[in-house]
């Protein structure tokens, strides 16, 4: 059974989803909505297409509502009346509780099977934040009080507007748990040739090449992200694309000790390994 055929009749429909998928045959009860990009300084929202590889339908290649995000946040929580037969009370505490050993910097305050913990005022949230050209998605649900927060974009500004929806909630009395990571003063690094080159996880590479004549860094993939890299004390970088109106990219470096040459790149849930200094 192929992997789609496998989530609709599994798991969508019985969560009462019509599934929309971005490759393979079109929904005839849902269209996809376009994407948009906003560049720096601009105020203007320009279609995009979406850059999906078939090998990444797995991790992005659903389109949903934020309603969707809603009952996969009751299937977790038990409230949905599929929530039994889906996904038991022993799968779903399993499902919840953090893994210590899982390294979430950048990304959230830790990491579960499969749902990212957010910390708040009154107890960790779970959920997830997931983007892709020109579109976004948060979910967050609180498992003892049954709340849960859903918001979908069609606009790389998504970003930004999830972390106002956020402040919005905080003054309504709903304290939405996020990720908000603490980035150190900016470092005068005079050094910063030993962060230069490319970096890889699985076939995820990512390139950092000098700017502007080596006085900044820059970052790209393989996937179409240009940003320019702000380097922080504790070899924390912050990256804004330079392309896209969006929150930037939190990561650090991680130096070799005997030679204190970058060996590693932790960016985006990932750690990067240096492949090639350049």
């Amino acid at each position: 059974m192929k992997y789609q055929a496998v989530m609709e009749n599994f798991l969508l429909r019985p969560l009462g989803i019509d599934p929309l998928f971005l490759s393979g045959a079109a929904s005839a009860a849902r269209t996809l909505g376009t994407c948009h990009v906003v560049q720096p300084g601009q105020r203007t929202a320009r279609p995009v297409g979406l850059f999906l590889p078939a090998s990444w339908a797995p991790a992005s290649g659903l389109a949903g509502s934020a309603e969707d995000l809603i009952a996969f946040a009751r299937l977790h929580l038990g409230t949905h009346s599929g929530s039994g037969a889906l996904l038991d009370e022993k799968q779903r505490t399993e499902m919840c509780a953090r893994v210590p050993a899982a390294d979430a910097f950048g990304m959230a305050d830790g990491w579960c099977l499969g749902l990212a913990r957010y910390g708040s005022s009154d107890g960790d949230w779970l959920g997830h934040d997931g983007t892709v050209d020109g579109g976004t998605a948060h979910l967050r649900f609180h498992q003892q009080s049954g709340t849960a927060v859903a918001l979908t974009t069609n606009a790389t500004t998504g970003t930004l507007m999830w972390a106002d929806l956020v402040d919005a909630l905080h003054e309504l009395g709903v304290p939405v748990g996020d990720y908000r990571p603490h980035v150190p003063a900016t470092a005068a690094v005079s050094d910063a040739d030993r962060f230069v080159g490319d970096y890889r996880n699985g076939d995820t590479y990512f390139s950092v090449r000098g700017h502007d004549n080596g006085s900044r860094l820059r970052l790209s993939d393989g996937a179409g992200l240009i940003a320019d890299m702000t380097l922080h004390d504790e070899l924390v970088f912050t990256a804004r694309r330079v392309d896209a109106d969006e929150a930037p990219y939190t990561g650090r470096f991680v130096p070799d000790p005997s030679t204190g040459r970058a060996a590693l790149m932790q960016l985006g849930g990932r750690s990067a390994r240096l492949a090639t200094a350049a």
